[in-house]
């Protein structure tokens, strides 16, 4: 803010289309219809897989019963780098009768946070405050491992969890008696990914997937045990 005014009130706050904590309800109408459109996509691949894996054949499959596999990875968004870390072992071989289609059960943890920093001028002086971010997704995932070509593992899955969101008030005590408490919010989640991971050797290798995580892509390593 720049200019000579008194911080926002939450009543100014909800006339501007935003809610206390500067939740900004017209961004989350279009974050959810991005997701959605995100959701339909991943849907469409995932369905797409299961019709290739009908005519095609498999090679060596890299990802077994009782493999176990841990993945650490970074993601992009606007406003910073999302981490993840999921474990996943192997649950069953030949799922549906599909020679190489194995299925893999495990678990996700991912973390953002970030920071806005903002300030507007009172008389003479400028008050500087910020908001901080948080953002924690934690859910089950069951994979689909299949592999089209050597020493590439494809998959493709869904995840069921839950996720928490807050955001921080960090600024002068006068200014966060017009903002209020910092909101908090969490609901359950659902999502599909898909993927494919590039071994090194037997037990190192390297992902990229896309999904609706914490992030919509992510790249990291992968460890096999």
């Amino acid at each position: 803010m720049s200019g000579d005014q008194r911080p926002p009130k939450k009543t100014d706050l909800s006339r501007s289309g935003y809610q206390s904590g500067g939740v900004n309800r017209k961004a989350i109408r279009v974050g959810k219809q991005k997701t959605n459109n995100i959701m339909k996509k991943i849907s469409l691949l995932i369905v797409a897989a299961f019709l290739l894996l009908g005519s095609a054949n498999a090679q060596k499959s890299m990802f077994q019963k009782g493999t176990q596999l841990f993945k650490v990875g970074v993601g992009y968004v606007e406003v910073g780098f999302p981490l993840e870390v999921s474990y996943e072992k192997g649950f069953k071989d030949d799922f549906a009768g599909i020679k190489g289609l194995n299925i893999g059960l495990g678990g996700y943890l991912a973390y953002f946070g970030y920071s806005e920093d903002l300030s507007f001028t009172s008389g003479t002086s400028n008050v500087n405050y910020s908001w901080k971010y948080t953002n924690i997704v934690i859910g089950g995932r069951a994979i689909g491992h299949y592999s089209f070509i050597d020493n590439f593992d494809t998959y493709f899955g869904v995840m069921l969890g839950y996720t928490v969101g807050k955001s921080t008030f960090d600024g002068p005590s006068e200014i966060e008696d017009y903002i209020g408490e910092s909101p908090a919010v969490g609901a359950f989640t659902y999502s599909g990914v898909v993927g494919v991971r590039y071994e090194f050797n037997p037990k190192m290798g390297v992902y990229v997937e896309a999904g609706y995580g914490v992030a919509n892509v992510t790249a990291g390593l992968a460890v096999k045990f």
